[in-house]
C-alpha cells in the first residue's frame, strides 16, 4: 500500500526547485505559504500590477494540503450546498460565485497550456451521486437550484447511470461540466515556475519564526516587508477554522474493458452526497482509480507522511460494495490535514499590513478567495464585495 514510501503518488514532496533565503530581503509584498492560496495571491498581485512581492515556503512548493489533495478542481462549495448558499446569498450571488469559480478554472487551464505544464490536464464531468432516499431528496433539490442558476446539468436515472458510473449501489445523479483534473503537486510546481519567470522571489524551505512590526524572522534571514499575506492552512493557529483528515487510495491500473465495465471509460469523477465523511473520485491519467474519503475533524499536533489506516479500510470496504465484480488492489494511499472555514465563506481577515486567507477548503476557492483579497488589497471592487 505504500505507507512506508516517502515518495508519494503525485511526486516526491522533499524535490526542492528553490534556494531557501539567507540573509536579509526587502519587499513589498510578503507571501507566506507556497499552495495555490499563496500562488494565485502572488499571481493576482502580478495582474494587477505589483512586481515587488516574495513568496515563502517552509517545506516545499505544494508539500501541504493543495499537493496532497485529489486534482479534482471542481465548481462546488465545499462548507455548503448550491442550495444552502442560494438561501443564505440569494440567486445572483451565488450565481456570481459560481461564474468567480468557473473564472478560476479558464485561468489554470490558461497557466498550464501556456506554460507547458506536464500536470495531467484533463477536462472531466462530474458526477454527484446518490444511494439513499435521502441524498436523492438533497440531490433533486440541488438540481433545481443549478437549474435556477443557468447552470449546464442533466439529470441521469439510475437506467442513464449504468454507463456513467456502473454500480448497482446508485440509482441517480447529477452530470455536471466545467471541471478539471490535475495532479496538484506538479501544477503547483509549474505555477511556482510561472511566477518567479514573471520576477516573484520564491523561497523554499523558509519557516517564518515570528513577526515584529515590519520584519519577519525565519531560521536564516529577515525580511522587511509593508504587507504580508498569510495563506498558511494548517499551520494557521489563530484563525476560526477547524481542521479535517482525508485519505486517498490509488489502485492498480484499469485496463480499458474494466474502465467500460464500471462505466468510467470516459474519465469521469465523482462525489457522493454531502454526509460529514463522503466518498469522492477519479480516473487518473494514467488509468487509475482514485478514491477518498475523510472530512474527520483534527486535534493536537499535525502529523506529516502517513496513512490513517481506518480510512483506508473505509475506501477498501467502498471498493468492494460498489465494484464487487472487480478485485482493485490499493496501490499507494496517503493521509493530510487541511482546514476549513467555519462559515459558509473561506476566512479572510485584514488587520493594517496582515491579511490572512484561509479555509477555503477546494483549489478552486482558494484561487477566488486569493482574487478577492488582492481586490480589497489594492482598494478595487470585486464582484463578491458581498458574499466574503
Amino acid at each position: 500500500m505504500g505507507k512506508k514510501n516517502k515518495t508519494i503518488f503525485w511526486g516526491d514532496f522533499n524535490q526542492s526547485n528553490f534556494s531557501s533565503l539567507k540573509g536579509s530581503a526587502q519587499t513589498k509584498y510578503l507571501i507566506v505559504g507556497g499552495g495555490i492560496s499563496g500562488l494565485s495571491t502572488a499571481y493576482f498581485l502580478l495582474e494587477n500590477g505589483e512586481r515587488d512581492i516574495i513568496l515563502i515556503e517552509k517545506n516545499t512548493i505544494g508539500s501541504g494540503s493543495t499537493g496532497h489533495s485529489a486534482g479534482m478542481l471542481v465548481c462546488e462549495p465545499e462548507t455548503a450546498t448550491w442550495t444552502q448558499l442560494v438561501n443564505v446569498y440569494g440567486i445572483d450571488l451565488a450565481r456570481k460565485y459560481f461564474e468567480a469559480q468557473v473564472s478560476a478554472i479558464k485561468l489554470i487551464s490558461q497557466v498550464i497550456k501556456s506554460e507547458k505544464i506536464k500536470c495531467d490536464l484533463m477536462s472531466q464531468e462530474l458526477l454527484m451521486i446518490a444511494d439513499t432516499k435521502i441524498s436523492k431528496k438533497h440531490l433533486l433539490k440541488d438540481y433545481q437550484t443549478r437549474r435556477s442558476m443557468k447552470r449546464r446539468v442533466d439529470l441521469l436515472s439510475k437506467e442513464n447511470l449504468k454507463t456513467e458510473f456502473a454500480s448497482k449501489e446508485y440509482f441517480m445523479a447529477e452530470r455536471i461540466e466545467e471541471n478539471i483534473s490535475v495532479n496538484p503537486l506538479l501544477l503547483a510546481r509549474g505555477f511556482a515556475q510561472y511566477l518567479k519567470k514573471r520576477g516573484v522571489r520564491i523561497y523554499e524551505n523558509t519557516n517564518l519564526l515570528s513577526v515584529n512590526l515590519d520584519i519577519a524572522k525565519t531560521e536564516k534571514g529577515k525580511i522587511e516587508y509593508k504587507k504580508i499575506i498569510k495563506c498558511l492552512g494548517v499551520g494557521d493557529k489563530k484563525v476560526a477554522i477547524d481542521r479535517y483528515l482525508a485519505t486517498i487510495a490509488i489502485t492498480r491500473k484499469l485496463t480499458e474493458n474494466e474502465l467500460l465495465s464500471i462505466g468510467l471509460a470516459d474519465r469521469d469523477m465523482f462525489i457522493g452526497d454531502e454526509r460529514q465523511s463522503f466518498h469522492y473520485g477519479k480516473i487518473t491519467a494514467d488509468s487509475r482509480l482514485l478514491v477518498g474519503y475523510g472530512d474527520n475533524k483534527c486535534r493536537g499536533k499535525e502529523k506529516i507522511n502517513y496513512v490513517h489506516e481506518p480510512h483506508v479500510r473505509n475506501i477498501e470496504r467502498f471498493l468492494k460494495r460498489v465494484f464487487p465484480n472487480f478485485k482493485m488492489n490499493i496501490s499507494d494511499a496517503w493521509s493530510a490535514e487541511y482546514v476549513l472555514s467555519r462559515s459558509v465563506a473561506p476566512v479572510i481577515l485584514f488587520d493594517n499590513n496582515e491579511v490572512t486567507i484561509n479555509g477555503a477548503g477546494t483549489q478552486l476557492t482558494s484561487v477566488v478567495s486569493a482574487s478577492y483579497a488582492v481586490s480589497k488589497i489594492l482598494g478595487k471592487k470585486h464582484s463578491l464585495d458581498k458574499f466574503f
